[in-house]
Protein backbone atom coordinates (compact mmCIF):
# COMPACT_ATOMS: atom_id res chain seq x y z
CA UNK A 1 0.00 0.00 0.00
CA UNK A 2 1.05 3.31 -0.96
CA UNK A 3 2.13 5.19 2.66
CA UNK A 4 2.89 8.68 0.98
CA UNK A 5 -0.44 9.93 1.21
CA UNK A 6 -1.10 8.60 4.62
CA UNK A 7 -3.53 10.51 6.59
CA UNK A 8 -4.01 10.54 10.44
CA UNK A 9 -6.78 11.59 12.60
CA UNK A 10 -6.77 12.00 16.59
CA UNK A 11 -9.41 12.36 19.51
CA UNK A 12 -9.72 16.05 20.72
CA UNK A 13 -10.56 14.86 24.24
CA UNK A 14 -7.55 14.55 25.76
CA UNK A 15 -7.07 11.35 28.36
CA UNK A 16 -3.81 10.10 28.89
CA UNK A 17 -3.54 9.16 24.55
CA UNK A 18 -4.98 10.60 21.74
CA UNK A 19 -6.67 7.72 19.72
CA UNK A 20 -4.62 8.15 16.14
CA UNK A 21 -6.53 6.96 12.98
CA UNK A 22 -4.47 6.83 9.82
CA UNK A 23 -6.48 7.18 6.68
CA UNK A 24 -5.40 6.42 3.12
CA UNK A 25 -6.54 8.70 0.02
CA UNK A 26 -8.65 5.82 -1.52
CA UNK A 27 -11.25 5.92 -3.74
CA UNK A 28 -12.85 2.33 -2.07
CA UNK A 29 -13.69 0.90 1.06
CA UNK A 30 -10.15 1.20 2.32
CA UNK A 31 -7.34 -0.79 3.48
CA UNK A 32 -9.64 -4.04 4.51
CA UNK A 33 -11.26 -3.89 1.70
CA UNK A 34 -9.46 -3.07 -0.79
CA UNK A 35 -6.84 -6.73 -0.31
CA UNK A 36 -10.37 -8.33 -0.87
CA UNK A 37 -10.86 -6.85 -4.27
CA UNK A 38 -7.42 -7.02 -5.32
CA UNK A 39 -7.54 -10.98 -4.64
CA UNK A 40 -10.65 -11.02 -6.84
CA UNK A 41 -13.13 -11.23 -4.38
CA UNK A 42 -15.73 -8.45 -3.20
CA UNK A 43 -15.76 -4.99 -4.30
CA UNK A 44 -13.56 -2.69 -3.04
CA UNK A 45 -16.46 0.05 -2.60
CA UNK A 46 -19.36 -0.03 -0.41
CA UNK A 47 -22.48 2.90 0.38
CA UNK A 48 -23.36 3.97 4.03
CA UNK A 49 -26.57 4.48 5.86
CA UNK A 50 -25.40 7.88 6.41
CA UNK A 51 -28.90 9.48 8.39
CA UNK A 52 -32.25 7.75 9.70
CA UNK A 53 -34.74 9.64 10.62
CA UNK A 54 -37.43 7.38 12.31
CA UNK A 55 -37.54 3.57 12.12
CA UNK A 56 -35.67 2.30 8.87
CA UNK A 57 -35.92 -1.38 8.24
CA UNK A 58 -33.23 -3.78 6.49
CA UNK A 59 -34.28 -6.78 4.57
CA UNK A 60 -32.30 -9.77 5.79
CA UNK A 61 -32.29 -12.32 3.49
CA UNK A 62 -30.89 -15.07 6.11
CA UNK A 63 -33.59 -14.80 8.07
CA UNK A 64 -36.12 -14.01 5.58
CA UNK A 65 -37.30 -10.62 7.44
CA UNK A 66 -37.12 -7.18 7.91
CA UNK A 67 -34.56 -5.86 10.36
CA UNK A 68 -34.13 -2.33 11.84
CA UNK A 69 -30.97 -0.89 10.80
CA UNK A 70 -29.38 2.25 11.82
CA UNK A 71 -27.13 4.76 10.97
CA UNK A 72 -23.66 4.00 9.36
CA UNK A 73 -24.97 0.58 8.08
CA UNK A 74 -22.71 -0.27 5.50
CA UNK A 75 -24.82 -1.31 2.23
CA UNK A 76 -23.98 -3.19 -0.70
CA UNK A 77 -25.15 -5.41 -3.63
CA UNK A 78 -28.74 -6.49 -2.81
CA UNK A 79 -29.60 -5.16 0.16
CA UNK A 80 -33.19 -3.82 0.45
CA UNK A 81 -33.78 -0.83 2.65
CA UNK A 82 -37.46 0.83 3.49
CA UNK A 83 -38.71 3.56 5.41
CA UNK A 84 -41.80 3.43 7.92
CA UNK A 85 -44.69 6.36 7.20
CA UNK A 86 -42.80 8.74 9.64
CA UNK A 87 -39.30 8.35 9.26
CA UNK A 88 -36.95 9.47 6.45
CA UNK A 89 -33.22 8.14 4.66
CA UNK A 90 -29.90 8.84 3.72
CA UNK A 91 -27.87 6.56 1.45
CA UNK A 92 -23.98 7.76 0.21
CA UNK A 93 -21.88 6.14 -2.00
CA UNK A 94 -18.47 8.43 -2.01
CA UNK A 95 -20.31 12.13 -3.37
CA UNK A 96 -23.54 10.23 -4.44
CA UNK A 97 -27.03 11.26 -2.09
CA UNK A 98 -30.04 9.17 -2.32
CA UNK A 99 -32.54 10.66 0.14
CA UNK A 100 -35.68 8.70 0.86
CA UNK A 101 -38.91 9.53 2.26
CA UNK A 102 -41.42 8.12 4.60
CA UNK A 103 -42.98 4.55 2.99
CA UNK A 104 -40.22 4.15 0.68
CA UNK A 105 -38.47 1.24 -0.73
CA UNK A 106 -35.38 0.99 -2.71
CA UNK A 107 -32.80 -2.00 -3.42
CA UNK A 108 -29.60 -2.03 -4.21
CA UNK A 109 -29.40 -4.39 -7.37
CA UNK A 110 -26.07 -3.92 -8.11
CA UNK A 111 -22.45 -2.19 -6.48
CA UNK A 112 -19.38 -2.75 -7.49
CA UNK A 113 -16.18 -0.70 -9.04
CA UNK A 114 -18.06 0.35 -11.79
CA UNK A 115 -21.93 0.04 -11.54
CA UNK A 116 -24.40 1.12 -8.86
CA UNK A 117 -27.95 0.45 -10.01
CA UNK A 118 -31.12 0.69 -7.45
CA UNK A 119 -34.60 -0.51 -7.99
CA UNK A 120 -37.07 1.62 -6.48
CA UNK A 121 -40.07 -0.10 -5.77
CA UNK A 122 -42.25 2.40 -4.39
CA UNK A 123 -41.77 5.52 -2.68
CA UNK A 124 -40.06 8.61 -3.49
CA UNK A 125 -36.28 9.42 -3.49
CA UNK A 126 -34.21 12.11 -4.56
CA UNK A 127 -30.61 11.69 -6.48
CA UNK A 128 -27.70 14.28 -6.22
CA UNK A 129 -24.95 13.52 -8.22
CA UNK A 130 -21.61 15.53 -8.02
CA UNK A 131 -18.90 13.81 -10.04
CA UNK A 132 -19.35 13.46 -14.14
CA UNK A 133 -17.41 9.80 -13.09
CA UNK A 134 -21.01 9.15 -11.55
CA UNK A 135 -23.00 9.37 -14.64
CA UNK A 136 -22.10 6.07 -16.65
CA UNK A 137 -22.31 4.36 -13.09
CA UNK A 138 -25.71 5.43 -11.87
CA UNK A 139 -29.15 3.76 -12.88
CA UNK A 140 -32.48 3.58 -11.40
CA UNK A 141 -35.13 1.20 -12.27
CA UNK A 142 -38.94 0.79 -11.79
CA UNK A 143 -41.25 -1.74 -12.97
CA UNK A 144 -41.99 0.92 -16.16
CA UNK A 145 -38.37 1.51 -16.88
CA UNK A 146 -34.99 2.70 -16.35
CA UNK A 147 -33.94 6.09 -15.48
CA UNK A 148 -30.42 7.31 -16.39
CA UNK A 149 -28.61 10.36 -15.48
CA UNK A 150 -26.64 12.76 -17.97
CA UNK A 151 -25.50 15.61 -16.17
CA UNK A 152 -24.39 16.32 -12.78
CA UNK A 153 -27.44 17.73 -10.96
CA UNK A 154 -30.60 17.03 -8.56
CA UNK A 155 -32.76 14.82 -9.56
CA UNK A 156 -36.18 13.48 -7.52
CA UNK A 157 -37.99 9.48 -8.91
CA UNK A 158 -41.20 8.64 -7.14
CA UNK A 159 -43.36 5.51 -7.64
CA UNK A 160 -46.83 5.07 -6.88
CA UNK A 161 -50.16 2.85 -8.49
CA UNK A 162 -47.74 1.10 -11.43
CA UNK A 163 -46.45 4.85 -12.70
CA UNK A 164 -42.88 6.36 -12.46
CA UNK A 165 -42.44 9.92 -11.89
CA UNK A 166 -38.92 11.75 -12.54
CA UNK A 167 -38.26 15.47 -11.55
CA UNK A 168 -34.94 17.12 -13.07
CA UNK A 169 -34.25 19.94 -10.68
CA UNK A 170 -31.14 20.66 -12.36
CA UNK A 171 -29.24 18.60 -14.96
CA UNK A 172 -30.76 16.22 -17.63
CA UNK A 173 -31.65 12.36 -17.41
CA UNK A 174 -33.49 10.44 -19.58
CA UNK A 175 -35.89 7.32 -19.40
CA UNK A 176 -35.39 4.41 -21.04
CA UNK A 177 -38.68 1.99 -21.85
CA UNK A 178 -39.58 -0.91 -23.87
CA UNK A 179 -38.61 0.76 -27.76
CA UNK A 180 -39.15 4.31 -26.67
CA UNK A 181 -36.68 6.83 -24.55
CA UNK A 182 -37.71 10.75 -23.56
CA UNK A 183 -35.35 13.18 -21.72
CA UNK A 184 -35.63 15.62 -19.34
CA UNK A 185 -34.07 18.87 -18.78
CA UNK A 186 -33.69 21.15 -15.73
CA UNK A 187 -37.55 22.43 -14.11
CA UNK A 188 -39.30 19.41 -16.17
CA UNK A 189 -41.22 16.98 -14.84
CA UNK A 190 -42.90 13.98 -16.31
CA UNK A 191 -44.84 10.58 -15.14
CA UNK A 192 -44.82 7.37 -16.85
CA UNK A 193 -46.33 3.78 -17.15
CA UNK A 194 -47.46 1.08 -19.39
CA UNK A 195 -50.18 0.87 -21.46
CA UNK A 196 -52.37 -2.37 -21.79
CA UNK A 197 -50.30 -3.58 -24.10
CA UNK A 198 -47.11 -2.88 -22.21
CA UNK A 199 -45.60 0.21 -24.16
CA UNK A 200 -44.90 3.48 -22.08
CA UNK A 201 -46.66 6.69 -22.40
CA UNK A 202 -45.64 9.56 -20.40
CA UNK A 203 -47.27 12.62 -19.28
CA UNK A 204 -45.78 15.86 -18.82
CA UNK A 205 -46.60 17.54 -15.02
CA UNK A 206 -45.78 20.49 -12.75
CA UNK A 207 -43.13 19.44 -10.14
CA UNK A 208 -44.52 18.43 -6.88
CA UNK A 209 -43.98 21.09 -3.87
CA UNK A 210 -44.50 18.99 -1.27
CA UNK A 211 -43.17 18.54 2.49
CA UNK A 212 -40.40 15.63 1.23
CA UNK A 213 -39.18 18.63 -1.82
CA UNK A 214 -38.84 20.85 1.05
CA UNK A 215 -36.80 18.53 3.42
CA UNK A 216 -34.46 17.63 0.56
CA UNK A 217 -33.96 21.41 -0.71
CA UNK A 218 -32.80 22.43 2.95
CA UNK A 219 -30.28 19.32 3.00
CA UNK A 220 -28.97 20.19 0.04
CA UNK A 221 -28.24 24.13 1.10
CA UNK A 222 -27.11 23.10 4.22
CA UNK A 223 -24.18 20.99 2.35
CA UNK A 224 -20.54 22.73 2.28
CA UNK A 225 -17.50 21.95 0.03
CA UNK A 226 -15.85 19.65 2.48
CA UNK A 227 -12.06 20.46 3.41
CA UNK A 228 -11.25 17.25 3.76
CA UNK A 229 -10.58 16.94 -0.06
CA UNK A 230 -7.13 18.65 0.10
CA UNK A 231 -6.50 15.67 2.56
CA UNK A 232 -8.67 12.21 1.10
CA UNK A 233 -10.72 11.91 -2.09
CA UNK A 234 -13.95 13.34 -1.78
CA UNK A 235 -14.98 9.75 -3.36
CA UNK A 236 -14.56 8.11 -0.01
CA UNK A 237 -17.59 7.36 1.52
CA UNK A 238 -17.82 9.66 4.50
CA UNK A 239 -15.81 12.03 3.92
CA UNK A 240 -17.86 14.99 4.13
CA UNK A 241 -18.51 13.99 7.88
CA UNK A 242 -14.65 15.30 8.68
CA UNK A 243 -14.86 18.44 8.32
CA UNK A 244 -18.56 18.77 10.15
CA UNK A 245 -17.86 16.87 12.90
CA UNK A 246 -13.92 17.63 13.58
CA UNK A 247 -11.07 19.90 12.62
CA UNK A 248 -7.33 19.05 11.05
CA UNK A 249 -4.23 19.96 12.16
CA UNK A 250 -0.23 19.05 10.83
CA UNK A 251 1.68 16.75 12.75
CA UNK A 252 5.90 16.03 11.98
CA UNK A 253 5.23 12.75 12.69
CA UNK A 254 1.76 11.32 10.90
CA UNK A 255 0.91 14.66 8.91
CA UNK A 256 -2.52 15.54 8.59
CA UNK A 257 -4.57 14.79 11.41
CA UNK A 258 -8.17 14.83 11.80
CA UNK A 259 -9.41 15.62 15.39
CA UNK A 260 -13.51 14.96 16.23
CA UNK A 261 -14.98 17.30 18.52
CA UNK A 262 -17.05 16.28 21.73
CA UNK A 263 -16.16 13.28 21.97
CA UNK A 264 -16.99 11.79 25.73
CA UNK A 265 -15.01 11.49 28.51
CA UNK A 266 -12.94 8.74 27.95
CA UNK A 267 -13.80 8.11 24.62
CA UNK A 268 -12.14 4.74 22.93
CA UNK A 269 -12.66 3.72 19.62
CA UNK A 270 -15.03 0.59 19.20
CA UNK A 271 -16.51 1.66 22.31
CA UNK A 272 -19.90 3.33 21.31
CA UNK A 273 -21.70 0.99 18.68
CA UNK A 274 -21.89 -2.57 17.58
CA UNK A 275 -20.48 -5.45 15.16
CA UNK A 276 -23.06 -6.16 12.27
CA UNK A 277 -22.06 -9.41 9.90
CA UNK A 278 -22.31 -8.12 6.34
CA UNK A 279 -22.11 -9.43 3.36
CA UNK A 280 -19.70 -10.32 1.67
CA UNK A 281 -16.70 -8.68 4.20
CA UNK A 282 -18.63 -10.85 7.14
CA UNK A 283 -18.21 -8.98 10.59
CA UNK A 284 -18.31 -4.83 10.61
CA UNK A 285 -17.69 -2.26 13.16
CA UNK A 286 -20.84 -0.26 12.98
CA UNK A 287 -20.27 3.18 15.45
CA UNK A 288 -23.04 5.36 16.67
CA UNK A 289 -21.29 8.60 16.11
CA UNK A 290 -22.23 10.45 12.76
CA UNK A 291 -18.84 11.04 11.90
CA UNK A 292 -18.33 7.47 12.46
CA UNK A 293 -17.83 5.79 9.17
CA UNK A 294 -14.82 6.71 7.30
CA UNK A 295 -12.40 6.63 10.66
CA UNK A 296 -13.77 3.05 10.59
CA UNK A 297 -13.55 1.50 7.36
CA UNK A 298 -10.15 3.47 5.96
CA UNK A 299 -7.53 2.86 8.16
CA UNK A 300 -6.56 2.26 12.08
CA UNK A 301 -6.48 4.03 15.45
CA UNK A 302 -3.10 3.70 17.43
CA UNK A 303 -1.85 5.85 20.64
CA UNK A 304 -0.87 9.11 18.95
CA UNK A 305 1.01 11.36 22.10
CA UNK A 306 0.91 11.16 25.84
CA UNK A 307 -0.63 14.11 27.27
Amino acid sequence: MNTTNRIVAMSAHRVGYFFVLALFALFGLGAALQAHAQAGDPPSRVARLSDASGPVWLYSSDDNEWVAVERNRPLTTGDRIATDNDARAEITLGTTTLRLDAATELEIVQLDDSTYRVDLHGGSVAVRLRSPQSLAEFALETDEGQFRIQAVGRYRFDRFEQASDLTVYSGQAVFEGQNSALPLTTGQHAQFWLDAGGAPQYNMVEPARDAFAAWNGERDRAESRPVAARYVSPEMTGADDLDRYGQWEQSPEFGPLWIPANVAAGWAPYSSGHWAWVRPWGWTWVDDAPWGFAPFHYGRWVNYRDT
